[in-house]
């Protein structure tokens, strides 16, 4: 029974925090677009992956997430479509260079 006051006072405590709240207004005006963020997986022939996970994470790109996959000796990358292909350019240039 001391549970259900203690619920009828916080409820009528928080009746009038809640009618008082206003809601969030959306923003007016033109929004800039955010970067999807997509997911790659890289097959490493010529490379350790923890190894160059490591090296690659020193570039500091924002947003970015570089994890090894040992068991296929692989490299999953999520982030920004933009950074992804940087990385990927990176680890695997094209065949004009």
């Amino acid at each position: 029974m001391h549970l259900f006051r203690l619920a009828v006072i916080l409820t009528a405590f928080a009746m009038p925090l809640v009618a008082g709240a206003q809601q969030p207004t959306p923003p007016t005006g033109p929004c800039e677009p955010v970067d999807a963020m997509i997911t790659e997986v890289i097959p490493l022939t010529y490379a350790h992956a923890g190894e160059l996970a490591h090296t690659l994470s020193l570039l500091g790109l924002s947003r970015v997430r570089i994890v090894p996959y040992y068991r296929t000796n692989s490299l999953i990358i999520r982030g920004p479509r933009p950074a992804v292909e940087q990385l990927i350019n990176i680890i695997k240039p094209s065949e004009q260079d």
